[in-house]
């Protein structure tokens, strides 16, 4: 009877240590990592899943983060309440992230980092959907969560990004091919939009690896790039409407990333233009959002979900500070070459 007792203890020890998470049958589950401040964009994303869910199984959310706010999960778990196909799960990963020491730059954070916790917290599942949170959903996602990945590790779209990029800044190809290991220029796949063969991958590595890769060097896409350094390969690469990128505008020197894309290898160019017609997911990657830039590409999706939103009203004061912010920092730099002109007038009169 001792060593029974000895076993359920242990048992529930290794339990509560890796938080395995119990799912439905024949569900779709679908992942978010985001932090309180992403929580009204999430919820405008979640909407968008709602109004597009066609069939009547179990839609499962699951959302990997340190810190959501009680009024935030509750808000967010009356939003699905009248959908009873609907569930919706906070999973705190704190203790998973607890000393590792990542890399964070650019406009990302260290939630970009928690999906390397999936597979450990889901190991009995066949495969989840990974989202990023800056998405908008305008198909129903069960479609994409029922491709078959059998014998990937993974279903992802072409960085249609990258394969531009490359082409612009030869570098950056240099990287790609010397660094990640692709030779040709239209293979690194994008992240925002994934479908996880959980059963293959833990086959091929553990999560403490992948955070092993993730911080022995500088990556330039951060875990991006330990993704596709890992997985390259196996890869199945979906249609470019289930991650139809956005077009950033006004870039430095009056460019827009569509300048960029234009120089991927013509076959992925015309299935992107092709794809932007009729988006399946629209994803803001980038630094410019819809909630910032109402006039940014593909904002009148966000704005079709987020006018009936509880958070409608916080996003567009918090809208009207980031754009006054911008205005100021406008005004300042024109300030400083107005002061720098009138100097260089004076300064030239006088020699004359």
């Amino acid at each position: 009877m001792k060593y029974f007792f000895f076993l359920f203890i242990f048992l529930n020890i290794i339990k509560f240590t890796f938080q395995f998470i119990k799912t439905k049958p024949n569900s779709v589950i679908t992942i978010f990592a985001i932090n309180d401040i992403y929580v009204p964009y999430i919820s405008i994303l979640i909407e968008s899943i709602i109004q597009n869910a066609k069939q009547k199984r179990p839609y499962e959310i699951f959302i990997l983060t340190t810190k959501i706010s009680l009024k935030n999960q509750e808000i967010l778990k009356n939003q699905i309440k009248n959908d009873k196909r609907f569930s919706i799960d906070i999973i705190d990963v704190s203790k998973l992230i607890k000393n590792k020491k990542l890399k964070i730059y650019s406009h990302l954070s260290i939630e970009t980092y928690f999906r390397f916790f999936i597979f450990d917290l889901f190991p009995e599942v066949k495969k989840v959907l990974y989202l990023d949170s800056d998405i908008i959903i305008n198909s129903d996602i069960a479609d994409l969560y029922d491709i078959n990945i059998e014998g990937k590790y993974l279903a992802a779209a072409k960085d249609i990004d990258i394969a531009g990029l490359i082409i612009f800044e030869k570098d950056k190809h240099e990287y790609i091919k010397k660094v990640i290991g692709y030779e040709g220029k239209d293979e690194y796949f994008q992240a925002g939009v994934i479908i996880f063969n959980i059963q293959e991958i833990k086959k091929k590595i553990s999560t403490d690896n992948l955070f092993k890769i993730a911080q022995k060097r500088r990556w330039n896409w951060m875990d991006q790039d330990v993704l596709n350094y890992v997985f390259k390969g196996n890869v199945l690469y979906l249609k470019q409407q289930w991650n139809c990128i956005m077009n950033w505008k006004n870039l430095i020197g009056g460019m827009e990333r569509m300048d960029i894309l234009r120089l991927a290898p013509k076959q992925l160019f015309n299935e992107y233009s092709e794809a932007r017609k009729n988006p399946f997911i629209i994803h803001y990657a980038g630094n410019q959002k819809p909630w910032t830039d109402p006039k940014a590409d593909f904002s009148d999706y966000f704005w079709k979900y987020a006018k009936n939103s509880i958070y409608l009203n916080q996003i567009i004061k918090q809208n009207k500070k980031k754009i006054k912010k911008k205005l100021n920092k406008l005004l300042n730099k024109i300030s400083k070459i107005h002061s720098f002109l009138v100097l260089f007038i004076i300064l030239f009169f006088s020699f004359i």
